[in-house]
């Protein structure tokens, strides 16, 4: 028989009365399927039927009370026990099972892995890259488990304290900037010019590679972030500008500047003192 697409994980909420729960997947061998129930394992009370075919029904001795958590999951122990020999039988249901068994792992690695952090291919050549889109790849976790837990809460038909409890601390997680640790830095998005957002709402903030800076957005456009005095230690003496243009620039409506020149304006750039304001340069 071949081995169809298929999630080797089935979860029900028993009804009251309820004996029976189909796996909706293939499994071979009764010591392949492990049955929980309220996430504990349990191993006896149930009996089998259907294994090798499409499905297989898991029915209990005693009626379910309601409300209990059934988990069916397949789990293939990856070893082969098989072991063919030079001009011996080569039967294919014998053949034919090894060769699914394989295929049944496979689709259980991969669901596993689809519950995993996943970060881009090659963050890894830049540590800070690599925190950073783990961090956020962890948030994008918890944000769809929170959502599972509110579908599942509200597929139960009722007020589920620990579904809803789960929900409020990813939201709470969610809405955190991501840090390094307790006692290291927070990870502030970061990329070229081209790179950042386009039409951001009022005080995001991002480190641009193309200008080495930090910056946020005013309202109407990126603007420089902090830049206050400096000096040697922790002195806080002295306030430093650049003294060459490389981009064209607009004094912010309504407002005065001051530079400490000389400043150079190189042909292209363009440097506008709107009507009424003044850039006193020193």
């Amino acid at each position: 028989m071949s081995v169809t697409s298929q999630t080797p994980y089935k979860k029900y909420t028993a009804a009251p009365g309820a004996t029976v729960f189909s796996t909706a997947f293939r499994v071979l061998l009764a010591t392949d399927l492990q049955v929980r129930v309220n996430d504990a394992v349990v191993t006896t009370g149930f009996s089998l039927a259907g294994l090798g075919a499409a499905s297989v029904d898991v029915t209990f001795a005693v009626p379910r009370v309601g409300g209990e958590k059934i988990e069916l999951q397949r789990i293939t122990p990856l070893t082969r026990s098989t072991d063919y020999q030079q001009l011996g039988d080569f039967k294919t249901p014998v053949v034919n099972a090894d060769f699914d068994r394989i295929w049944m792992s496979n689709q259980e690695l991969a669901e596993e892995l689809s519950r995993a952090v996943k970060v881009a291919i090659g963050s890894g050549d830049d540590p800070a890259v690599f925190i950073a889109e783990l961090l956020a790849a962890s948030q994008a976790a918890v944000l769809s488990a929170t959502a599972a837990a509110a579908s599942e809460a509200a597929a139960d038909g009722s007020a589920d304290a620990a579904a809803i409890s789960a929900a409020a601390a990813a939201a709470s997680v969610a809405n955190q900037v991501p840090r390094t640790s307790t006692t290291g830095s927070a990870v502030i998005p970061s990329g070229t010019t081209a790179q950042r957002d386009a039409t951001p709402a009022f005080g995001y903030q991002h480190a641009n590679y193309t200008l080495g800076r930090m910056e946020w957005w005013n309202g109407s456009a990126w603007s420089p972030m902090g830049g206050g005095a400096t000096g040697g230690g922790a002195d806080a003496i002295f306030q430093e500008n650049s003294r060459t243009m490389t981009t064209s620039y607009t004094l912010t409506t309504g407002k005065n500047a001051l530079v400490v020149g000389p400043l150079v304006v190189p042909s292209g750039i363009n440097l506008t003192v709107p009507a009424g304001q003044r850039l006193v340069v020193l």
